[in-house]
């Protein structure tokens, strides 16, 4: 019988996540190269192992994305990065004008109602594309 020696989460020849979103790619990575070592090429497998290696936290909310990804390691490794923002540049810049139109808002004398649907539809458009 074929039998794996599967390191330990932990383990100093498995794969780790810093849980800080600008090490995700790099994981993801090195999730590939893991599998590979082991003749593992199904995208289930790596979406197993990108699991199990993770921090508990972040294990967490990648297996909500398990079945919608459907096995395939392209679109869960997308679902997941859609779940981190800050790695996108656009949403970055979005966010940079949410901030200013946040401080903008607030350091405003007059409030009325024509400045507040103001602010709200500007909110709105900036925080629906994040």
């Amino acid at each position: 019988m074929f039998s794996l020696k599967i390191p330990c989460r932990g383990s100093p020849k498995a794969p780790s996540f810093s849980g800080r979103p600008e090490d995700l790619r790099s994981y993801f990575d090195d999730i590939i190269n893991f599998c590979d070592g082991f003749g593992l090429s199904d995208g289930l497998a790596h979406i197993k192992f990108a699991l199990k290696y993770a921090p508990f936290e972040s294990a967490d909310l990648w297996s909500h994305f398990v079945s919608s990804s459907k096995g395939d390691w392209a679109r869960f490794t997308s679902e997941i990065t859609q779940q981190y923002p800050e790695l996108d540049e656009t949403s970055r810049s979005h966010a940079t004008e949410l901030a200013s139109l946040k401080v903008g808002f607030a350091s405003s004398d007059v409030i009325s109602m024509s400045s507040l649907g103001q602010y709200y539809r500007n909110f709105r458009r900036i925080s629906l594309s994040l």
